[in-house]
């Protein structure tokens, strides 16, 4: 059996460096402990090389804490659906945002309520039409302007286009939007002080 065990500088690029296990605590030809933490940074890159979701879920279950969150986001992109739900109750909205996009329709329909307009807005993104219809009344810009942006009706467009005032994203997401509608569209233009 080979293992990925550290990661060895070449050039600018860092790349894991292969050892058989007898060699583990120490680098042949090298006196140079192995640590704990290059352990964990070599399945790291590894899955980021080679999209394993073998390595992310080991990751996952037993190191997952010891990450930053940018590290933490990036393994949860590649663990399996059945890991990735239990992030549904996470504290930090940033890993919420990921389960949001990446998860399943399950796990947006349990973070459909969800406090953080980022979060709904992944939804409103990456979710269903029943998702997008469920959040047609939201409060927030930023997910009334994705529910704009993805929507597949006419009449769930002009719902979120005529339910509260024009801002600068829901101009955005009118004119980048696959819309017909020519009075958004007319509106917009006009209110649209970026020219």
């Amino acid at each position: 059996m080979i293992l990925n065990i550290i990661v060895k500088q070449k050039g600018n690029k860092e790349m894991p460096y292969i050892i058989q296990p007898q060699y583990i605590g120490t680098i042949a030809g090298l006196d140079r402990y192995i640590t704990e933490e290059q352990i964990l940074r070599t399945k790291f890159f590894y899955i980021l090389s080679n999209n394993n979701s073998d390595y992310a879920d080991d990751l996952y279950l037993n190191h997952f804490r010891h990450f930053p969150i940018d590290d933490r986001i990036t393994i949860l992109k590649y663990v399996s659906h059945n890991n990735l739900s239990n992030e549904t109750i996470n504290a930090l909205w940033m890993i919420r945002k990921v389960v949001a996009i990446y998860g399943t329709e399950q796990d947006r329909w349990d973070l459909i309520d969800d406090e953080s307009a980022n979060v709904r807005s992944a939804i409103a993104t990456y979710g269903t039409e029943a998702q997008r219809e469920y959040l047609k009344d939201d409060k927030s810009k930023q997910v009334r302007s994705a529910i704009y942006k993805m929507a597949e009706t006419d009449e769930l467009r002009d719902h979120v286009f005529n339910g509260k005032k024009i801002y600068p994203s829901m101009i955005k997401s009118v004119l980048s939007s696959d819309t017909k509608n020519k009075k958004h569209i007319a509106k917009c233009k006009l209110l649209d002080k970026r020219k």
